[in-house]
């Protein structure tokens, strides 16, 4: 399984990650190559391990970028597919599929450019974002449960929510 490119969504905060990037990759490309060019006193193994390891730092500051960017405390809340709590149609979310109790959310208005994405919620899983709350709520993310009891029992918390997936057929 290959893994998937993550596209990230423009902003002044990714723009200023962007911009941090390209400042980490001159500065790797001015320290790494003279160090290919220029050490011959390190035995290879030891050079490429080195370097191995100076990539796996490199890449570790990336995704520690992207998750802080990508990363919101919100209210975290639950409802079900009934008519009372959803449009007309409860039979279709947003994306006009068919929701599915512990795996379909609903963002608010605010959290629109989440619709068709992946999240992960602190502590309880990754969700997939396929419909829109009522424009009254910001900063909020709603699970469908399969009843108003369950709904009932899980109220409202707040939750650490990362965006972790975005598909790639735009």
């Amino acid at each position: 399984m290959q893994p998937k490119l993550i596209i990230i969504p423009e902003s002044s905060l990714v723009r200023g990650i962007k911009v941090r990037l390209i400042l980490i990759i001159i500065l790797t490309l001015i320290i790494v190559t003279p160090l290919r060019t220029q050490a011959p006193e390190l035995p290879e193994p030891k050079q490429e391990l080195f370097l191995a390891q100076y990539e796996l730092a490199l890449q570790k500051d990336i995704i520690e970028y992207y998750r802080s960017a990508n990363s919101k405390e919100l209210t975290i809340t639950a409802y079900t597919a009934r008519e009372e709590e959803t449009n007309e149609d409860p039979r279709n979310t947003a994306l006009m599929e068919e929701p599915i109790p512990g795996y379909t959310v609903a963002v608010s208005q605010d959290l629109k450019r989440w619709l068709g994405k992946r999240i992960y919620i602190q502590g309880l899983g990754v969700f997939r974002v396929n419909d829109l709350m009522n424009k009254r709520f910001t900063n909020r993310v709603d699970i469908l449960v399969h009843s108003v009891r369950k709904a009932r029992e899980f109220g409202k918390q707040q939750r650490k929510v990362v965006l972790v997936y975005e598909p790639t057929n735009k």
